[in-house]
């Protein structure tokens, strides 16, 4: 299936986007494939022709098209992304602001996602739902024009809906938050002593200790 691989990304059986060591981004389909693009540093599929490339220059390139294909810029000085689909996507820049970029991709027809500057991490459930990390480890979340601040110390958070937010704290703390209910939303404790988890639904959680035991929690 291949070697030197640092990252993949399947469409189908038949179809693999394969980041290599080297930097360099193929798509595999069947027996046969071809260059996307090189000095990749993360990337993002949205189907077989038109996939996300973020170069380690921190430029955001739109990849159009099969091998060899044509590619349109989206932003530069970026440090993460998102794309709802193919005219819609978030931009983290290396700034720490959070933008809504919108195709056609020019500076002048972008929206700061929220007002917060120094962001390290988001998550957009949709265009006008979205969590926001800072540097200083607050956790916010915007939904429409409304929100605020949901939890302090977080280390790592992953959101199922507005409603059902699994937020990590650095002391380990597993909780389950309520987005749509500031200021203080309620919060469930799932465990303690936690290093990493993956939430598969509001009621079941796979949570790897700190022991480096992994468990499946039910809620």
């Amino acid at each position: 299936m291949g070697a030197n691989v640092s990252a993949f990304q399947a469409l189908d059986k038949d179809t693999t986007l394969r980041l290599q060591k080297d930097g360099t981004l193929y798509l595999w389909h069947g027996h046969g494939g071809g260059l996307v693009d090189s000095d990749v540093k993360a990337f993002q599929a949205l189907d077989h022709t038109n996939v996300l490339v973020l170069q380690s220059s921190g430029t955001l390139w739109l990849d159009v098209g099969q091998p060899p294909n044509t590619r349109v810029q989206v932003d530069t000085n970026v440090s993460a992304f998102q794309a709802l689909d193919k005219d819609t996507i978030f931009v983290l820049q290396s700034s720490g602001t959070l933008w809504l970029e919108n195709n056609p991709f020019d500076p002048n027809n972008r929206i700061q996602a929220t007002a917060v500057t120094d962001v390290s991490a988001f998550q957009a459930l949709d265009k006008d739902t979205i969590l926001s990390l800072t540097k200083n480890h607050t956790l916010n979340i915007m939904v429409g024009r409304f929100g605020g601040l949901m939890d302090t110390d977080v280390k790592a958070f992953h959101a199922l809906d507005e409603n059902t937010v699994f937020v990590l704290q650095s002391s380990g703390t597993l909780w389950l938050e309520d987005g749509q209910k500031l200021p203080n939303p309620p919060r469930i404790p799932v465990d303690t002593n936690v290093s990493a988890f993956h939430a598969i639904d509001e009621n079941t959680v796979l949570v790897l200790g700190t022991d480096g035991n992994l468990w499946l929690e039910h809620l």
